[in-house]
């Protein structure tokens, strides 16, 4: 606020209509000069207050952007957390299935190697049953010999008796 008590007290002492005149004219351009002062402060204030609102509105839009970008990265993290959940759990029974096919395989490679053996025994016994055989054909055919050799003595003797039996 002026300071115009100087002037009034001028404007109270003054002996001339002039120093009268001055004195109010002073007070007035003083007045004058802290209106405009106190208006251009006021002008400046209203223009940063709509800078600030503007700030402050873009603040809140920034904000509502922020929350909503927040509750999707909540949202994707839940959605992360339960398909590294259902990662491991899938891990743990591949691993499980792993050991399973392992051991599988192993008993899969123990019976192979005892058919493989099996085989092996039958194939022996399948080459000694065919020597038999052989041996068996050889001894059926010795045997047929003998009986045809038996045949014939058989039809000897039974003709020598009755040779001798002529005789």
């Amino acid at each position: 606020m002026a300071n115009v008590r100087k002037y009034t007290e001028q404007i109270a002492s003054a002996k001339k209509g002039k120093d009268v005149r001055a004195a109010i004219v002073s007070a007035i351009n003083e007045v004058s000069d802290e209106n405009n002062t106190y208006n251009q402060t006021k002008a400046d204030i209203q223009a940063a207050q709509k800078s600030i609102n503007a700030d402050v509105t873009k603040n809140q839009q920034t904000q509502q952007a922020f929350n909503s970008n927040l509750q999707e990265a909540k949202e994707v993290q839940k959605d992360l957390t339960a398909k590294m959940n259902k990662g491991t759990t899938l891990a743990e029974n591949l691993e499980k299935k792993n050991t399973t096919a392992t051991s599988l395989d192993k008993s899969l490679g123990e019976k192979n190697t005892a058919a493989t053996k099996t085989v092996q025994t039958l194939e022996a016994d399948i080459t000694a049953a065919g020597q038999a055989e052989r041996s068996l054909e050889a001894d059926v055919t010795a045997a047929n010999k003998a009986a045809q050799t038996l045949e014939a003595d058989t039809t000897a003797a039974g003709k020598a008796k009755q040779s001798l039996e002529a005789d």
